[in-house]
């Protein structure tokens, strides 16, 4: 296999990721007494940026988007060494606090999105 192949390979295998809105302390009391129709409220607010995790590798941040009814996520920076910590493995230097911008994103299809609006009663 040739190294063109091992790279088009690379390219093609599949991570799940994840979408941190936040994170937060909760006792067990209070998690055990969760029911439905409960909110548990966070600190963060609607605005502020949330974070895409694969492998538990910081890979992008940006903000919540709707689009056709769904989630989406609006890409405003990438990691330096996302790509390389994914195929790798996170290293102990790297964690979730230590994402540097390493590119700007602003597109100009974003008219065809709209922003999360928070959920009022």
């Amino acid at each position: 296999m040739s190294e063109q192949d091992i790279g088009s390979s690379v390219l093609e295998m599949e991570f799940e990721v994840d979408v941190r809105l936040a994170t937060e302390e909760v006792r067990l009391g209070r998690l055990l007494d969760l029911k439905p129709g409960d909110v548990l409220q966070l600190s963060c607010n609607p605005e502020e940026s949330v974070e895409l995790v694969a492998n538990d590798v910081p890979m992008a941040s940006g903000e919540l988007v709707v689009v056709d009814g769904k989630f989406g996520l609006r890409v405003r920076s990438t990691t330096s060494r996302g790509w390389v910590d994914l195929i790798s493995g996170p290293d102990s230097s790297t964690d979730s606090e230590a994402l540097e911008p390493e590119t700007e994103s602003a597109t100009p299809e974003a008219a065809a999105d709209t922003p999360v609006q928070e959920d009022t009663p």
